[in-house]
């Protein structure tokens, strides 16, 4: 996050080889394969249509009305090579979401040092995320979870530009398509809903106590997205989810479960890169309080406050699957919280910065050399970077890519000899960057039930060598 006066070369050649980071995470969507929810919602929707079953869907078996219509329209449902793609698009849409968000919020920079910020933002994103294959490469979670965690973004970029005076066509269409869009985001998953109430709440305080001009637009975005919550969490088909769950609703047992994971994650976070980019944000955020005064008032809220946002959004994202179903089993919610800490660990610098009346430190060109060769060589040789490195290596996504593709060769053989048994053998050595989860022992299980109703077979698939 260097200035691009003080060295263009290694300004941009930093820029480049972050890019490239961003490439290789692109590359490996070309092997992602769909599993489990992917050929379930892909089939249902079929005979009914997507609106029609997405309805259906929310008085059934889950309130989320933004999610239950991306759902249907999985892209497994054209081809493979859509699937895949879709992988891509989502860090695409990540990327374009962030540039706005950031865009709105850097009064006064460059865009060359919007992007590097952008860029330096997707990438920490990546490397720690908790969970790539189910917050990228699997689009039934990517979907619900990413790609609107990426939305909500937007929706808080644009409602930056509407506060400052910058709009779409008028203020009234502006505040018209922030209404539909923060509806939207709010039907996707509870915790990213609750995150974005949250939010909006605390910038709705904010308004009536600094006695801002666009407090009334304000309200009603947060009366728009209360609805939508309410709407989410009080559907016939989220209650009949959570009946399907035993040991769940206990809050004493989801209240310490959280605390505890809470700690976890944000010590596994606070990594050699965060900080790295933390102490070259200290003059990001300089420049930022010379020409904004959000920067300059750090926010209007106190640093304690700020800090209590971080660990909040954390907190969040796993009481609420301890309090739904009695684990946190699966990461998909703590992706969304990561994405939220990133954001909310530069806000609580820029407040703490203001506090202490912390000064920019200077760098030589030796020492700048050396800083973004440590934060590139930690970026590439662990966390999920690694993970990749080796599954690109040891020839894992290749291998896993073509298991699956005998996978689709038995059943269409199989659909043109129905005597040909639909029995596969289990993946092996799968890629821990792309693999989600494989079919179960049991071939009446629903995860195997997923690839009949896909492929329209009468025999259910099972494993081979077992029951």
């Amino acid at each position: 996050m260097t200035k691009p006066t003080a060295n263009p070369f290694l300004f941009w050649l930093f820029s480049f080889l972050l890019l490239g980071y961003v490439v290789v995470f692109c590359y490996a969507s070309l092997f992602s394969h769909p599993i489990a929810d992917d050929f379930s919602y892909a089939s249902i929707s079929t005979k009914e249509g997507v609106f029609t079953t997405a309805y259906q869907e929310y008085f059934r078996w889950g309130g989320r009305y933004s999610s239950n219509i991306v759902w249907l329209i999985n892209p497994i449902k054209h081809s493979l090579l859509a699937y895949q793609l879709a992988g891509i698009a989502t860090i695409v849409i990540l990327f374009f979401s962030l540039w706005v968000f950031i865009s709105a919020l850097f009064r006064g920079v460059s865009r060359s040092r919007v992007m590097l910020s952008n860029l330096v933002v997707l990438v920490l994103f990546l490397y720690n995320m908790p969970n790539t294959a189910e917050g990228i490469y699997w689009y039934t979670g990517a979907v619900a979870y990413t790609v609107a965690s990426a939305l909500a973004l937007l929706f808080f970029g644009l409602l930056i530009y509407f506060l400052r005076g910058k709009y779409i066509l008028h203020k009234h269409v502006h505040l018209l398509v922030l209404c539909v869009w923060v509806f939207v985001v709010m039907g996707f998953n509870e915790v990213l809903s609750i995150i974005v109430v949250g939010l909006l709440f605390g910038i709705f305080l904010e308004g009536f106590t600094q006695n801002n001009y666009h407090k009334g637009a304000v309200s009603i975005l947060f009366f728009v997205a209360l609805g939508g919550l309410a709407l989410l969490l009080l559907s016939p088909g989220s209650a009949n989810r959570a009946s399907v769950f035993t040991n769940n609703k206990d809050v004493l047992h989801s209240f310490i479960m959280a605390s505890v994971q809470v700690l976890r994650f944000v010590t596994e976070w606070i990594s050699v890169p965060l900080l790295l980019a933390s102490v070259a944000y200290i003059s990001v955020h300089r420049t930022l309080s010379e020409h904004s005064i959000l920067f300059l008032k750090s926010f209007y809220i106190s640093r304690w406050i700020s800090l209590a946002m971080l660990f909040a959004v954390v907190f969040v994202s796993v009481f609420l699957p301890y309090y739904a179903t009695g684990i946190l089993g699966q990461h998909r919610t703590v992706n969304v919280a990561y994405l939220f800490f990133l954001l909310l660990w530069f806000l609580n610098l820029s407040v703490w910065i203001n506090h202490y009346q912390l000064r920019a430190p200077q760098f030589s060109a030796l020492q700048k050399w050396a800083l973004i060769g440590v934060f590139l060589l930690s970026v590439t040789f662990t966390k999920n970077s690694y993970g990749l490195l080796t599954d690109i290596a040891y020839g894992k996504l290749k291998s896993y890519h073509t298991q699956m593709t005998e996978r689709y060769s038995i059943i269409k053989q199989h659909q043109q000899n129905p005597n040909i048994p639909l029995e596969f053998t289990a993946i092996e050595y799968p890629p821990k960057t792309i693999f989600v989860l494989d079919i179960d022992t049991d071939s009446t299980h629903w995860l195997n039930e997923g690839y009949r109703l896909f492929y329209k077979t009468e025999e259910h698939v099972k494993l081979k060598n077992t029951p």
